[in-house]
Parts: structure tokens; sequence; C-alpha cells
């Protein structure tokens, strides 16, 4: 009985469908009202500037939101990278122990050095350049010179 109550109702639904298609074949377009016509453009255009509203929300937001992730995975990064340095270090310090050097004394000579290559050619030339009396004078005259006819 059940079988029999389904296929009745698939048999109505079939012929549902082929009358909307025959009445929708034959049926002519009616004219839309000009209110009901301002009515959709104008809640179309009120969908696209609340789209894009929302969009510049949303993505200031996600903006905040990376940008602390960056800060965060680059903190990390950097705690990693000092933790490293500490182990290398630490082990350095032990290595120089089993081999019998004194690690403060080493560290030092090496600071001496890196400060001897880290001065610079041109800060020889700068010291270079103030020591020497005439060439100083005559840029003081230039300057003054310069200086004083601006202000005039």
């Amino acid at each position: 009985m059940l079988i029999v109550n389904c296929d009745f109702i698939f048999r109505l639904i079939k012929l549902e469908k082929k009358n909307n298609r025959e009445r929708m074949a034959s049926a002519v377009p009616k004219n839309v009202s000009p209110l009901i016509r301002a009515g959709r453009w104008s809640l179309l255009l009120a969908g696209l500037v609340y789209g894009r509203v929302h969009h510049n929300t949303l993505k200031k937001r996600e903006e905040r939101v990376r940008q602390s992730e960056i800060d965060r995975v680059t903190q990390d990064a950097i705690d990693q990278l000092a933790e490293k340095k500490v182990k290398a270090d630490q082990s350095m310090v032990d290595l120089a122990h089993a081999a019998g050097i004194d690690p403060t004394r080493a560290r030092m000579k090496q600071l001496e050095e890196e400060a001897k290559r880290l001065k610079t050619p041109v800060e020889k030339a700068d010291s270079d350049i103030t020591s020497t009396g005439p060439v100083d004078q005559s840029l003081q005259t230039n300057k003054k010179s310069g200086s004083s006819s601006k202000h005039h």
C-alpha cells in the first residue's frame, strides 16, 4: 500500500512539472513596476557597498592578526638563536677549559683584534684631515663667510 502511494505522488509531481513548463513557455513577460526595479537595483548596490565595507573590516582585522603572528614567530626565532648562541658559547668555554686555555683572556684578545679590524680607512682619513692646520683653517673661513652671507 505504501509503495502505491509513493508511486502516485511521483506521478503527480511529474504532471505538475509538465504543466509548469507548458505555462512558462506560453507566458508573456509582464512589465515590472519602476518602483520594484528601483528597489532591486538599490538593494543590489547596498549589498555591494556592504560587502566592500565588511571586506575592509575583515582585512584590517586579519592584518593585525597576521602582524602579531609574524612578530611572535620572529621573536621565537630570535629566542632560539640566542639560546643556540648561549649553548655554543658555553661549549666553547668548556672546550677551552678542557684544552687548558683561559677563555676570558682569549675573548679579550679576540675583542681587541675585532676593534682594530673595524677601524676603517675612512675613519683614518677623517682623523688625518682634522689634524692638518691650513686645510682646517680654510674650511673654517669658508664656513664662516658662507654662513655670514646667509644671515644677511
